[in-house]
């Protein structure tokens, strides 16, 4: 699964200069947030982080992917919210009833 060039993949290390995406440069500040909101996704019991795509512009994350169930959906929002530097998600989740 290839990502578009404006989709963030997440770097572990925070204190990275800003990294190129595509055609598209992204100042530290994403990176930083963008790493925190991987982590707080990560370490949800909820929601199966692999399956979600994260993406940022300043302070505002989309999520973009597929969840199980309308659960899942809201707990990947409200383990966001919670993240320092996160104004608005825009929650764009599908969810699958397998």
């Amino acid at each position: 699964m290839s990502l578009p060039p404006t989709a963030l993949c997440v770097a572990r290390n925070a204190e990275l200069p800003p990294i190129s995406i595509g055609f598209r440069t992204m100042p530290a500040f994403e990176t930083t947030l963008a790493s925190r909101v991987d982590q707080a996704i990560q370490t949800n019991p909820y929601v199966n982080g692999r399956l979600l795509r994260i993406e940022t512009d300043g302070s505002r994350i989309t999520l973009q992917g597929s969840v199980k169930s309308y659960f899942q959906k809201q707990m990947a929002q409200e383990v966001i919210r919670k993240v320092e530097g996160v104004e608005q998600i825009d929650n764009c989740l599908e969810v699958l009833w397998v």
